[in-house]
């Protein structure tokens, strides 16, 4: 149950920083920022 609970954390906060990425990338004028950005 633990082994769940943890997977389940990881794929909530990949999840968040995905959205977040997303939301930021629009706006982003730079190259070396939306570079960066992508990566993650």
């Amino acid at each position: 149950m633990h082994e769940i609970l943890e997977i389940h954390e990881l794929l909530t906060l990949k999840t968040s920083c995905a959205t977040k990425a997303a939301t930021l990338l629009e706006p982003a004028k730079d190259d070396k920022l939306k570079a960066l950005i992508e990566e993650d």
